[in-house]
């Protein structure tokens, strides 16, 4: 990985809490009071519906099963975030 804190776009993991695989498929969302690191959804179904949408952070990862791509256009993310 090109930094060890964030997880690129496409990368599949599991959750502590989840038996399914999850795949990362977006950063930072904010609900309510609370902003999650990460935003997935079920591997290999996809994104189905919002309320399927599973929010989690670093810590909830048990295992990551792939990294994603990464080229780039992810290391300037990563720059403007304050990551690299």
């Amino acid at each position: 990985m090109i930094n060890d804190n964030i997880l690129p776009i496409g990368s599949i993991v599991n959750l502590k809490k989840q038996f399914r695989k999850t795949l990362i498929i977006g950063y930072d969302l904010k609900k309510e009071s609370n902003t999650y690191e990460y935003v997935g959804c079920i591997y290999p179904e996809g994104y189905t519906k919002k309320e399927d949408l599973l929010l989690f952070n670093i810590d909830d990862i048990e295992s990551i099963y792939y990294i994603g791509y990464q080229n780039a256009l992810f290391k300037d993310y990563l720059l403007k975030r304050g990551n690299v």
